[in-house]
This record gives C-alpha cells, structure tokens and sequence, in this order.
C-alpha cells in the first residue's frame, strides 16, 4: 500500500511526515529505514538523502527528488524536505492492546 495524503507518505508499515528541519544532537542513520521481519525486504530511501536519528525518532533530510524503495509496495517519490518516521500501529481488541503492525 502507498498513500500520499497531504504532507503524509505511507508505504506499507513506515510513515514519512514532512516537516520543519530537526536541530539537536544527531546520530547518523542508514538510508534504509525497515527491515522486513520475515522476508527480508526493506524500505530504503534512493537519492540525495540524510537520515538521522534526534531523541530516538528518525528523520531524513532530502535534498532533491529522491524515492522511497521497497521489494512489494510501489516506489513513493518524495519531494525535498525533512521527513519524520513513524511505525503503523494496528490495534488488537480481543488483546485489549496495540502493537506496531509487522510488514
């Protein structure tokens, strides 16, 4: 699944948010950014990109048009920009629990 809503990309289970540059202490992060838990297969940004990671959240800055690549989703092109990651959280009501959703 790819969607781009407003300033929301979402592929699979990875969520990029744009928003404003993050300053503070920086930590470098692989451009890949999910691991598949069973297959293997990734979610990687291709391009003129920098991830980072500021009080554990992953950022990633793009600095011209760059794609966001994965082995089963179409590619999400993104624009330039800082974007935040986040994980899709699904909610199990017979467990009364949420948990991040496995792609």
């Amino acid at each position: 699944m790819e969607i781009k809503i407003g300033n929301y990309y979402q592929q699979g289970d990875v969520i990029l948010t744009k928003c404003e540059k993050k300053t503070g202490e920086r930590k470098e992060h692989s451009l890949t950014l999910a691991l598949g838990e069973v297959t293997g297969h990734h979610h990687t940004v291709v391009g003129e990109a920098t991830a980072y990671i500021v009080d554990d959240v992953v950022y990633v800055d793009v600095e011209e048009e760059s794609t966001l690549t994965h082995q089963e989703h179409g590619h999400i092109q993104l624009e330039p920009g800082t974007y935040r990651m986040s994980k899709v959280f699904e909610y199990d009501h017979m467990l009364n629990e949420a948990r991040e959703v496995m792609d």
